[in-house]
C-alpha cells in the first residue's frame, strides 16, 4: 500500500515543492486543517521558503497567531540554534498541536481537494492540494514545477513527520 501523508505541514511543502498537475488516479481528497476565519489575517503567512529567519520573526512578532511559529519554528528558539536540529522541528510540532489546541486551526467539516491561488505583483497561479502517494512522488509521476533542493525537501519531510 503506498504512503500518504496528508497534513497541514505537508500541504505547506507540497506547495514549495509545487506539486499541481491534477491525475485522479494517483490523488485524493483527505480532511485538513484550515485556518480559523475568525482569525484568518493573523494567522495566514507567506510561504515558509520566501523569508529569512529574521524577518519571519519580524513578521511573527507581537502574533502568536502567526503560522509562521509552525513553518519556520526556530523564530521561537534562542538566536544561533541549528535551522535543521531536532529542537526544531520538535517545537514545529509542539507550535502546530498548540494552534489546534487553541482553535487557530481547526479540522475540516469534510474530505476534500482544496484549490488555492497564489498572486505576486500582476500574475496568478492556481493549483490543486491533494492527497498524493509518496511513491508516486518519488518515481516522478507527479509532475513539479521546478526543481528542489534535496536539502530543503528532507527538512519540509521531517517537519511533517515529527
Amino acid at each position: 500500500m503506498a504512503d500518504f501523508r496528508p497534513s497541514i505541514l505537508f500541504l505547506e511543502w507540497i506547495f514549495s515543492c509545487g506539486i499541481y498537475r491534477y491525475n485522479r488516479e494517483i490523488t485524493g481528497s483527505f480532511q485538513g486543517y484550515l485556518a480559523n476565519q475568525s482569525n484568518a489575517d493573523k494567522i495566514i503567512s507567506p510561504p515558509y521558503d520566501v523569508l529569512n529567519t529574521e524577518e519571519a520573526k519580524v513578521m511573527a512578532s507581537g502574533n502568536d497567531m502567526c503560522f509562521l511559529r509552525v513553518s519556520k519554528p526556530e523564530i521561537d528558539l534562542p538566536e544561533g540554534t541549528d535551522l535543521y536540529s531536532s529542537d526544531v522541528y520538535a517545537k514545529g510540532r509542539s507550535n502546530l498541536e498548540y494552534f489546534m489546541h487553541q482553535g487557530y486551526v481547526v479540522e475540516d467539516t469534510d474530505q476534500r481537494m482544496y484549490i488555492y491561488m497564489q498572486k505576486m505583483g500582476d500574475r496568478e497561479q492556481y493549483g490543486i492540494v491533494a492527497m498524493a502517494s509518496v511513491e508516486d512522488y518519488e518515481q516522478g509521476k507527479i509532475k513539479r514545477h521546478e526543481l528542489t533542493i534535496k536539502k530543503k525537501e528532507e527538512d519540509r519531510t521531517r517537519l511533517s513527520d515529527v
